[in-house]
């Protein structure tokens, strides 16, 4: 779960960073539920983060990522791309706000 500032009209900002918010459209300060396929590598301009577990799973590979504010469970599909210790930039596409 992360905090994100929102700005009432379906958008938040995560470490300065843009996140678009399904549900309630809360002002202020507002915790985020996401799911794990909700999330995606990019190359830059994303949360940053540093991988500190994966799970290669067959079709998928989960990862567990920590930022500067929070852990983040992530879900690619196929083999795995980063290792363990390595640096990568993280885009949520979707989040929920909760209450």
């Amino acid at each position: 779960m992360l905090t994100a500032e929102a700005d009432g009209r379906g958008h938040g900002l995560i470490e300065g960073v843009a996140v678009p918010i399904t549900g309630t459209y809360p002002v202020g300060n507002v915790s985020l539920l996401l799911r794990p396929d909700w999330v995606e590598s990019v190359a830059d301009e994303g949360l940053a983060g540093t991988i500190t577990a994966l799970w290669y799973r067959g079709p998928h590979t989960d990862y567990r990522v920590a930022t500067a504010i929070s852990i983040l469970d992530v879900r690619l599909p196929g083999t795995p791309r980063f290792g363990v210790g390595e640096f990568s930039r993280w885009r949520v596409r979707r989040a929920h706000a909760l209450g």
